[in-house]
Formats: C-alpha cells, sequence, structure tokens
C-alpha cells in the first residue's frame, strides 16, 4: 500500500477495500503480510521503491502483491475494491504455487487481459 495521508482516494481504498473483516481475513488466511509504504512522511525512499517496480510517476495511491521470488509483482493503482485485492492475492497464490500459466487459468484469461481484470488500471498502461 503506496499511500500518504493527503491522499483522499487512499483513505477510501483504506476505509472500503483494505481495512474490511474479509481482507484481513484473506491476508491471515493465506499468511500475507501487508505494509504501508507512506510517501507523504517518507518521500524520498518511497519514491524510489516506486520507481524500481516500474511506477515513475509516483502516483498515489499505489498497490503491490509480491508473489514470492523470481515472479513478477502484481502492481495496481488507483480505486479499488475488496475483490480488486482479493484477485490480486488469489493471482499471487496462482503464481506462487504453480507458476504464471494456472494463474491464467484461475483467472479466465490471460496476459494483458488478465491483468486488467485484475487490477482495473495496469500500471504503465495508457488510459483509454
Amino acid at each position: 500500500d503506496f499511500t500518504a495521508d493527503w491522499c483522499a482516494v487512499c483513505r477510501v481504498n483504506e476505509a472500503t477495500a483494505l481495512n474490511t473483516k474479509a481482507t484481513t481475513a484473506l491476508f491471515k488466511k493465506h499468511g500475507v503480510v501487508a505494509f504501508r509504504a507512506d510517501y507523504g512522511k517518507d518521500e524520498e525512499p518511497v519514491g524510489l521503491l516506486m520507481d524500481a517496480l516500474g511506477h515513475p510517476s509516483r502516483q498515489l495511491p499505489m498497490y503491490a502483491v509480491f508473489p514470492g521470488p523470481g515472479k513478477p509483482v502484481i502492481k495496481f493503482e488507483g480505486p479499488i475494491t475488496a475483490g480488486t485485492m482479493a484477485r490480486a492475492i488469489e493471482k499471487a497464490l496462482a503464481m506462487r504455487d504453480g507458476g504464471a500459466a494456472q494463474a491464467e487459468t484461475a483467472a479466465g484469461s490471460s496476459g494483458k487481459d488478465e491483468q486488467k481484470q485484475v487490477t482495473g488500471k495496469h500500471i504503465g498502461e495508457e488510459t483509454k
């Protein structure tokens, strides 16, 4: 969770998608470790991490799910729902447990379309 106190969308996402009983239960069930990178308090190190993750615009909010060593990071931004987060976690679990091919099957699509389905707006993608 890349966020800042002054980010209104971040606050809404926290209340409606991240800090919910469903999301908390999902994280606990699968051993997901959540972290908060506060761009408003630590702009330079958080910004450098965003750059390293391929998000040089540093727009907030931004989310990253790490499936495991050697697996691509699932990144997304903007308004989200609890379902958005659940789909990203499910995709990460499938990637971790069986590789990207299994993740595509679990999501019901493949490639760039799969990223759109999981994230809504994939980072690096032009808005049409």
